[in-house]
């Protein structure tokens, strides 16, 4: 098969073409693939920080909501206790 030197030039010549071809494939491969990552661990970074923000946010509010509520609550039981001392005097 590998008789003359032409043959053996054809098959040197393929093997070459083909390693070069696999390793740029995977040099090609793994950099996209480590550029991809980088990409999705910065988008998920962002994207933790925008929830809490607004979990922070949503928190405040709720505990805003109350302490209002505990103020509305002792404000009624301030003015039943002045109404009943009223009635009463």
């Amino acid at each position: 098969m590998l008789r003359t030197i032409r043959a053996r030039l054809i098959v040197i010549c393929i093997g070459i073409t083909l390693a070069s071809l696999v390793l740029l494939s995977a040099a090609t491969f793994f950099t996209v693939r480590q550029d991809t990552l980088a990409s999705v661990d910065t988008r998920i970074e962002q994207l933790t920080q925008i929830y809490a923000e607004q979990l922070s946010a949503w928190v405040r509010d709720k505990q805003q909501a109350d302490r209002l509520t505990q103020a509305v609550a002792v404000f009624r039981l301030e003015a039943e206790d002045a109404h009943r001392a009223l009635g009463r005097s």
